[in-house]
């Protein structure tokens, strides 16, 4: 029997690519950076796969050489207060959905980004209250590393929790191999070998 579910927040619940550029675009004009936008929306996805975690001294060093800028730590963190309270949906009835999860299971969030931010960002968009734990870099590592689905699954056995994302990488290959129950979020319906849905309400019905 499920007793913990694992959610992905970014691209499974949160529509990451319309955040991150109003993100960018308010933090260029805040700081009178000279930068386009999308430069910065690649320079930045592009740190992301090259599976570096994101220490922050590490992370702004690679941002400012690949953008030949020189941005402050205090510059950054004003693009993160920016990105914080930045949250927009996927799915307009997510907040119902996850209500619904919340009354029968443990519902948990996991990312590879920076917790305080996540959980703003789910705050921002009324939805975190729905959330008994939210995983990021600093206190479960980074996926698809097997160390960061055991601290999300919190000591239960695999076959009692199930994750749910968008990346087949980082979010399903290694909890399947594990034991855990996964369902792929597949909006573009692509071929799959695993368990998919197409929009987050196909929950309610499993």
């Amino acid at each position: 029997m499920i007793k913990r579910i694992i959610i992905d927040i970014d691209g499974t619940i949160l529509d990451t690519n319309t955040d991150l550029i109003k993100a960018y675009s308010e933090f260029t004009k805040n700081v009178k950076l000279s930068v386009c936008t999308e430069d910065i929306y690649e320079i930045i996805d592009e740190y992301d796969r090259l599976d570096r975690n994101f220490d922050r001294d590490n992370f702004i060093s690679f941002v400012n050489e690949g953008l030949k800028t020189n941005l402050s730590e205090d510059d950054f963190n004003i693009f993160f207060n920016i990105y914080s309270h930045t949250a927009t949906f996927l799915n307009n009835n997510t907040a119902n959905i996850l209500e619904n999860l919340s009354k029968n299971y443990e519902v948990v969030a996991l990312s590879n980004w920076y917790v305080n931010q996540q959980r703003e960002r789910l705050k921002t968009c009324g939805i975190l209250k729905y959330f008994k734990e939210v995983y990021g870099f600093e206190n479960a590592g980074m996926k698809p590393k097997k160390e960061a689905f055991d601290i999300a699954c919190n000591g239960l056995d695999y076959d009692k929790v199930l994750i749910i994302g968008d990346s087949i990488r980082n979010d399903i290959e290694v909890p399947s191999k594990l034991g855990i129950k996964v369902i792929y979020f597949n909006p573009r319906k692509e071929n799959s070998i695993y368990d998919s849905i197409s929009s987050l309400d196909e929950l309610i019905g499993l």
